[in-house]
């Protein structure tokens, strides 16, 4: 269970936004699973990013319970950002999925940055790619 606060109070997350998610991620032209960015970044970077996308119209904001991760929904841009919190090991840590166009073809763009250890952030950033294989399977994409 999640406890969810949005820029107006409490509010669900869009599901439509979540399902585009998860179809975009079975529409990538090459059938590949989608490549992370990652960047090492100063905890100032984490600060900055989380004041930055917290203060945006429409920004949901889900305190994952039992997990040291925070989920923003930005709908209208079609990006949700995860914010590590201590103890994640990659503390602090950043992942921004966003569904863009490639190719004439839907796709989740990953990047992250992380001031925390790498080597947990880069752990952290290929579950995500086994979460999109996962569902490409499921949706019948393949990988």
């Amino acid at each position: 269970m999640a406890e969810k606060r949005g820029a107006a109070g409490l509010r669900p997350l869009a599901p439509w936004l979540l399902t585009c998610l998860a179809l975009a991620l079975g529409c990538a032209a090459d059938g590949t699973a989608p490549k992370g960015k990652i960047g090492v970044g100063e905890a100032t970077v984490w600060n900055r990013l989380w004041d930055e996308v917290t203060a945006k119209p429409g920004a949901d904001v889900e305190i994952l319970r039992g997990s040291p991760v925070v989920q923003v929904v930005l709908a209208d841009e079609k990006t949700v950002y995860y914010f590590t919190k201590p103890p994640h090991p990659a503390h602090p840590g950043v992942v921004k999925r966003a569904v863009v166009e490639r190719e004439g073809a839907a796709t989740v763009a990953t990047e992250g940055w992380a001031a925390g250890s790498q080597a947990a952030f880069e752990r952290w950033l290929e579950a995500f790619s086994d979460q999109d294989r996962a569902l490409k399977r499921r949706f019948g994409a393949g990988d």
